[in-house]
């Protein structure tokens, strides 16, 4: 359905790319930017948060702007920059963003010496902008710098530390580093647990990132777990509808769908819609029609009613989901692709072939140049484009690009959710050639991966 403004069987469906939730919250995140100790009471800095804390960002960015006019070129100027970075980046503008950030880092490089916490702030705060502009191996040196410098500064403190550790996991997790990722996570738990306590936003920060790797890691209960943390503890700091709880409980949906696909756990689906209505409501009150959050909101509609079966809904949601992502932050941006994706599968779901592989195939070309021909992102096109060649009679072609996808996914392991959903795909294919021992192997590897799931949440139930 519409926008409300404007009046308004189940699928084997695709999960969200796995890192697009982790890039959304570098976009929405203003207020957990970490600043300098310059901030004081009599700041004018003061209007600029009031109006960011009001949510209206185009009178945050006018006095951000009038004061840079007003400011010389010294650390006050630096600090000004990064709050109007947060609300460039907040509204979608990442090149903009990206070069408050840089000005920022330059000037403090420049002013200060070398072992200074806020030198460690500004390269965490230029990280979170390159992570949301996509710009991951840059991302991933910035936030690498801001931990050796809060490691070393005398003066940076353990929250400091532990959002810079947060950064660094992120930008791992982005590129595919699992081990390295979980290792940087875990200190940033640490940190936040013995010293921050649930009521810092960081320790809120750092929970609902925690939430998002587990579900990378195909831990679907643990992750619910930290999600309902991380919901609370925004909600508690924050307010119900504050930006950072929004954000969480839309990811929270996309969890529960994930758990409906694999295990088909009616539930899990009718708690998704009561998430998913709850954050477009909010979202388009708080933030209108053409905002990234919005478009995250229809996005993730997109997918309930494709689950649901209601693929002509699902069609039209999914078209407005992307032409908010494309206005806002671009046709080539992760989130705009995922996007896209989305609608090509929804296409699928109403015989409009030609137009969903068309969307596939331009993906795919865009996320060749980001990621590289190896990254385990790809799996999510390439099993869309076997889905479609198999739903047309190309079974062999078919075939070939689920395997890719199966391929592609090996470093998430054996018993990953996407490893059954790919598998899913595979079997009707197997059927269709005549290969029915082999079917039968692929549907018996898929109900290991449901008793895997199913196992791991008796014991944490336990």
């Amino acid at each position: 359905m519409l926008p409300k403004t404007q009046g308004t069987s189940r699928v084997a469906f695709m999960e969200p790319l796995l890192l697009v939730s982790i890039g959304i919250v570098a976009i929405v995140v203003i207020a957990a930017v970490v600043v300098s100790g310059l901030w004081t009471a009599t700041s004018p800095l003061d209007r600029i948060r009031a109006a960011v804390d009001r949510g209206e960002h185009g009178e945050a960015r006018r006095l951000a702007e009038f004061a840079l006019d007003a400011s010389p070129n010294d650390l006050m100027t630096a600090l000004i920059l990064e709050e109007l970075s947060g609300i460039h980046r907040f509204v979608g503008d990442h090149a903009e963003s990206e070069d408050c950030c840089r000005r920022a880092l330059v000037i403090r490089c420049e002013s200060l010496p070398a072992d200074h916490r806020d030198i460690g702030v500004s390269s965490f705060n230029l990280g979170l902008s390159l992570l949301a502009g996509s710009k991951i191996d840059e991302a991933e040196l910035h936030f690498r710098r801001a931990v050796q410098s809060h490691r070393l500064s005398p003066d940076s403190s353990d929250a400091d530390l532990a959002l810079a550790l947060k950064g660094h996991s992120q930008a791992c997790a982005f590129l595919a580093r699992f081990d390295e990722a979980e290792v940087l996570l875990a200190e940033a738990i640490t940190i936040a647990d013995r010293s921050l306590g649930d009521g810092h936003p960081f320790t809120a920060e750092i929970r609902l990132f925690s939430a998002q790797f587990l579900t990378l890691c195909g831990r679907y209960h643990p992750a619910d777990r930290d999600y309902l943390r991380a919901a609370r503890l925004f909600e508690a700091i924050r307010g119900r509808d504050d930006p950072m709880t929004l954000v969480t409980l839309q990811q929270y949906a996309n969890l529960k769908l994930g758990r409906h696909r694999l295990t088909g756990d009616a539930a899990a689906l009718v708690d998704a819609e009561a998430l998913i209505d709850e954050y477009r409501d909010a979202c388009e009150a708080k933030f209108g029609l053409d905002h990234v959050m919005t478009a995250e909101a229809y996005r993730t509609l997109a997918r309930l009613r494709a689950l649901q079966g209601l693929f002509a809904e699902s069609v039209e949601a999914a078209r407005f989901a992307l032409r908010i992502g494309e206005a806002r932050v671009g046709p080539e941006h992760i989130a705009t692709l995922d996007k896209s994706l989305v609608l090509a599968r929804s296409l699928d779901g109403v015989r409009a072939f030609d137009e969903a592989e068309r969307r596939v195939r331009e993906a795919l070309q865009v996320m060749e140049n980001t990621f590289g021909r190896n990254h385990l992102e790809l799996g999510d096109p390439y099993e869309l484009f076997g889905r479609l060649a198999h739903r047309q009679g190309r079974h062999d072609e078919a075939e070939q690009h689920m395997r890719r996808s199966l391929a592609l996914r090996e470093p998430l392991g054996c018993r990953h959710p996407l490893r059954a959903f790919t598998l899913r795909e595979l079997v009707p294919v197997l059927h269709a050639t005549g290969r029915r021992i082999e079917a039968g192997e692929a549907e018996l590897e898929i109900a290991a991966i449901v008793a895997h799931a199913e196992r791991q949440e008796s014991a944490s139930a336990g």
